[in-house]
């Protein structure tokens, strides 16, 4: 939870102001999450034991359910065995599994 909103905020939402001002154009971001209570309080804003991370890691949750199906980013779920950053946060016990997560 803790990267997705700094993807997002810190990331995603200013490339998203340069974009469209060269393209000149409206543009939607798609942000791909594969943490299924993440998806979950993004979409309901509901999961009381997330409530710590505002204090604790200083993540604003309402600002992820806002931006979760806005008018600028929609969140879309995405299969853990296409998730390219997941080399940095997951162990992995099978060399092909590292591979194909690397290649991707």
């Amino acid at each position: 939870m803790v990267a997705g909103a700094f993807g997002l905020c810190a990331k995603g939402l200013p490339f998203l102001d340069i974009a469209e001002r060269v393209l000149q154009r409206k543009l939607r971001l798609q942000f791909m999450e594969d943490n299924a209570a993440m998806i979950k309080y993004c979409l309901t804003g509901k999961n009381p034991t997330m409530r710590h991370l505002q204090r604790t890691h200083g993540v604003q949750l309402s600002f992820l359910t806002e931006n979760a199906d806005g008018n600028r980013s929609s969140l879309l779920r995405c299969d853990t065995t296409k998730q390219c950053a997941d080399i940095y946060t997951k162990g992995y016990n099978e060399p092909a599994t590292w591979h194909h997560a690397c290649n991707l």
